[in-house]
């Protein structure tokens, strides 16, 4: 059943469907253009347009039906009507009973926990904004491990405001939530990860993100940004985009009762990232029809600061107290590409980079870029990337891709290498995001892989992340898969062994009747932390977790749940192996 939503019209339009077909072409045409590179921490995918990303062919009426069906029954993103407004409230609730509270290998102790989620979904679509936020705090309570209890920050969002039609804009972005202090979780729990399943409610995988993890092993993840930037059309003679964006992350491992959504700073866990960043660029747009020029000058002035902390050495452990260390990065790049076809197009880029991390031992790099690359799309449902070169001081290759199969089944898939802080990575991460639950917007897959699989560490690093997600859409079934695959190798510390992470999760909902749903999901998780720069180390380890759910709606707006979760860590380090059994009782009513 539909939860009900309070909607507003307005009396100004968003534009015709030819207008929008129009700019989403000419927002996918400066796609092409943008440097086959890592991702800038600059919002590249700009929320003005539609998804740049197709979602298929049109389906028949019957199947339109049957999978509005599955929204309807599963509460889907909230979307604004064109030229309004849509409002949603709501609040969740959960009690669970679980036999191992404080997720240690011993003593183990069972206890009663509550949660409570109020808050809202908002989404508007004027001529001159669009806006998707939702913001869903939870209040943790435990019957007997009081000192467990907290209130943690559950929020994400878009907004993009048109000040001056066709020249002037400002993009908004911020995404807060928690994950593991361990990681290990990418897929299950972590930022961004009810993304991964589009149509999963929240009543139904868990309240937020943190999937049972209690509060000892939870760290608070936050990022905000905001760009003004101009954008105008030079006639015949291409395209000229303009900007500045300021950026704030941060994490920290909750001590106290409430997680601060912002940085407080102290504690010795906290790591804050503040960034200004300038921005250019030029391309020919159609001018030379098959034949493309562009131009990016980017200027980065950024700041990191973290509490006490190790890194490892020969010898061992080394603490390195506070740092505190400013990061400069300027790039020039130019990007010429050849049309061959409506399948093919190759290009080729080349540049010149300096970047520096100053109190590091990081040896700052000073020189020229380049890569070579192709894009296929050999139908509109269909594109694949692909780029080698030099970048960021070594040998890279990048690849992002969709395929939409059928009308009902779509593949994402991505494979980059980027340099920098854990916290500048969750920020040009957030970059890439669309849509309202913040996915990429290149490809529709996953954000932020190397975030959820490796605990807050401290340094720079080169991460290398691969992922792949499946999703299908049946009659009364929707079935997804996704699997991740990321390395975290340190930056000026030789000694230092890479960190790797994988996960491999899949999910299925199926509808037993009208107003009845069973979700199960599983996954499995390893992970080699051994040169981890953090005091909560487990080592190497895996992880499985199961879960499986039923959900009745109740009435349009009210919904109950009943779920059984299991999680079992093991661990090279014995401390850190644990297991956990979890049944949990839930309520949803929306507004």
């Amino acid at each position: 059943m539909t939860a009900k939503t309070i909607t507003l019209r307005g009396t100004s339009v968003s534009g015709s469907a030819s207008a929008r077909k129009a700019r989403t072409l000419g927002f996918g045409a400066l796609i092409l253009t943008l440097p086959a590179a890592p991702a800038l921490s600059f919002p590249l995918i700009d929320s003005t347009y539609q998804n740049p990303v197709p979602t298929g062919s049109d389906l028949s009426s019957a199947d339109q039906q049957d999978l509005a069906h599955h929204l309807q029954l599963l509460n889907g993103p909230l979307v604004a009507p064109p030229g309004g407004w849509a409002f949603q409230p709501r609040i969740d609730a959960q009690f669970l009973l679980t036999d191992n509270v404080y997720q240690v290998n011993s003593p183990r102790q069972w206890d009663f926990v509550s949660y409570f989620a109020p808050g809202f979904s908002l989404a508007g679509d004027l001529a001159r904004l669009q806006v998707n936020f939702t913001f869903q705090p939870t209040l943790t309570i435990y019957a007997n491990a009081s000192s467990l209890n907290a209130l943690t920050q559950n929020y994400s969002g878009i907004a993009t405001a048109t000040l001056v039609e066709d020249l002037l804009f400002v993009d908004m972005r911020a995404i807060s939530s928690v994950g593991s202090i361990y990681g290990g979780l990418g897929g299950i729990g972590g930022v961004g990860s009810n993304a991964v399943a589009n149509y999963t409610a929240a009543n139904v995988s868990g309240l937020g993100n943190g999937y049972g993890l209690n509060t000892n092993n939870l760290v608070q993840y936050s990022s905000l940004s905001i760009s003004p930037y101009m954008r105008r059309r030079l006639g015949d003679y291409g395209n000229v985009q303009l900007g500045l964006s300021a950026g704030l992350s941060y994490s920290e491992a909750i001590d106290g009762f409430v997680a601060s959504p912002f940085p407080t700073g102290s504690g010795n866990t906290q790591q804050t990232y503040y960034s200004i960043e300038e921005y250019f660029h030029y391309d020919t747009g159609d001018a030379l029809n098959r034949l493309q020029y562009s131009f990016d000058a980017n200027l980065q002035q950024a700041q990191t600061n973290t509490g006490s902390g190790y890194y490892p050495t020969t010898t061992g452990l080394q603490n390195f107290g506070a740092l505190n260390y400013g990061n400069n990065s300027y790039t020039l790049n130019n990007r010429v590409s050849y049309r061959i076809n409506d399948t093919i197009q190759v290009f080729v880029t080349g540049g010149y980079q300096y970047i520096n991390y100053n109190d590091q031992t990081f040896r700052p790099i000073n020189g020229p870029t380049w890569s070579v690359g192709t894009t296929l799309t050999p139908g509109p449902d269909t594109s694949l990337t692909t780029s080698y070169g030099y970048n960021n001081g070594y040998y890279s290759f990048n690849m992002s891709g969709y395929y939409n199969a059928t009308a009902r089944t779509t593949i994402n898939s991505s494979y980059y290498s980027s340099l920098g802080t854990q916290l500048q990575y969750l920020q040009n991460q957030l970059g890439l995001a669309t849509g309202p639950t913040l996915v990429n917007g290149n490809n529709g897959g996953q954000l932020f892989v190397a975030t959820n699989q490796f605990g807050p560490q401290s340094g720079v690093f080169r991460f290398d992340t691969f992922s792949i997600g499946v999703q299908t859409n049946l009659n009364r079934d929707i079935i997804s898969a996704n699997f991740s695959w990321s390395k975290a190798t340190q930056q000026g510390v030789n000694s230092a062994p890479p960190s790797t992470g994988t996960s491999f999760n899949v999910q299925w909902i199926h509808a037993l009747q009208e107003d009845l749903t069973l979700t199960t999901a599983a996954a499995y998780n390893t992970s080699n932390n051994s040169s981890q720069v953090t005091t909560f180390n487990p080592g190497n380890s895996h992880a499985i977790i199961a879960s499986a759910a039923l959900q009745y709606q109740l009435s349009p707006t009210l919904g109950a749940s009943v779920r059984y979760s299991f999680f079992d860590r093991v661990s090279e380090v014995s401390t850190y192996s644990t297991y956990q059994n979890m049944l949990v009782l839930g309520i949803s009513k929306t507004f």
